[in-house]
């Protein structure tokens, strides 16, 4: 099962927050990405139309792809703000 810790994972992708879910689904684009939460954020920041992501991971065994979540829309800048969620970690768009 992949388990991430409650810190924050940071890369050259930019931050990832653990178990925090940004939320705001309206308008968002659901891809799939083969690989780990830094491919979703670098996917985001590929894209001109995404504020922020959301890598969704659900634990089962040989899985080789995971969704990428991309919003076009915000409803904070802080991850205190977004909601607990044990199957995503969330981040912003790296410029």
């Amino acid at each position: 099962m992949r388990r991430y810790s409650h810190k924050d994972n940071t890369n050259k992708s930019g931050t990832g927050y653990s178990h925090k879910n940004s939320w705001h689904d309206q308008g968002q684009e659901e891809v799939w990405v083969k690989g780990d939460w830094p491919l979703c954020a670098a996917t985001c920041s590929e894209k001109a139309s995404c504020q922020d992501w959301a890598y969704v991971y659900d634990g089962k065994p040989a899985v080789s792809k995971w969704k990428c979540r991309l919003k076009p829309d915000l409803d904070g800048t802080h991850p205190h703000e977004w909601e607990g969620n044990e199957e995503v970690i969330s981040g912003l768009r790296k410029e």
